[in-house]
């Protein structure tokens, strides 16, 4: 079972319009990082899916979303906080950096 939501550019404005608590990770199929994050993502969903949601969302096919937050390299975590961003984490970094941002933020 999978604790991390695959997302549109569509349930990302409705997400955003709830005015919800989420990660987000941009990722593509191509890029070796994102894969290597896929596994600290969805353990880090696992832990903390009483506290927040944990969403990804494919740039290669909404472009438009990675050029709107500013995202210039993927891996990028976004975090969002009563439905405006609030953190990001570019590349791929230790877990417990992932960690720090969710109590920073949602705890």
């Amino acid at each position: 079972m999978s604790y991390v939501v695959e997302m549109d550019d569509k349930a990302l404005e409705d997400a955003l319009k709830r005015g919800e608590n989420f990660v987000l990770d941009l990722w593509a199929e191509w890029c070796a990082p994102c894969k290597m994050l896929e596994p600290i993502f969805e353990e880090l969903a696992r832990q903390y899916k009483d506290v927040v949601k944990f969403y990804k969302l494919n740039v290669d096919r909404y472009p438009h979303v990675a050029m709107k937050y500013g995202v210039m390299g993927i891996p990028t975590t976004l975090f969002f906080k009563d439905g405006a961003p609030a953190g990001r984490i570019v590349g791929l970094r230790p877990e417990s950096i992932f960690i720090s941002k969710v109590h920073e933020l949602y705890l």
